[in-house]
Parts: C-alpha cells; sequence; structure tokens
C-alpha cells in the first residue's frame, strides 16, 4: 500500500471537477431554491413542495457547517491504526 491519492488534489482540472466545481454547483442549486422559495411562493408548484424545497435549503445550510465543526482529535498519522486491530 503506498498511502498516496490516485490523482492529486492540486492538478488544476481535477481539483476544479472533484472538488470547486461541484462545491460550487452545490452552492448554486441551493441558492436557486432558495430564490425560488423567495421569488415564487406563490406558484403552485413551489407551493406544492415549499417543505420539500425547505428541507434542500436547511441541509445545504447545515450538513457543510457541521461536518466543518466537527473535532477530530485523532491526529493525521493515528488514522491507521483505527482500522487495525490492537
Amino acid at each position: 500500500m503506498t498511502q498516496s491519492w490516485i490523482l492529486d488534489r492540486d492538478l488544476q482540472p481535477y481539483r476544479f471537477i472533484f472538488y470547486d466545481g461541484i462545491k460550487k454547483l452545490l452552492i448554486i442549486f441551493a441558492l436557486l431554491f432558495l430564490a425560488s422559495l423567495i421569488f415564487f411562493r406563490k406558484n403552485p408548484t413551489i407551493q406544492a413542495y415549499k417543505r420539500g424545497i425547505m428541507v434542500v435549503v436547511l441541509s445545504a445550510i447545515f450538513v457543510p457547517r457541521t461536518v466543518g465543526g466537527v473535532n477530530y482529535p485523532i491526529a493525521k498519522d493515528d488514522w491507521a491504526s483505527c482500522f487495525t486491530e490492537p
């Protein structure tokens, strides 16, 4: 086992496709849903799916905040020891 990634995360096309591009796409997606809730609230389709759209928007806000705010007490070098038996 080489303990390295197959694709270098700092190479530009891969970084844009797998990190920056996906991140921006999800932000745009959530903002479009939020805009639809605000500007098209009288639309019957939006009213029918209002609860689901709100769940998506709130999830787009709180899930990354929760995951980013988790404190990992394990040192970076100790990850391998988590997956082996004592």
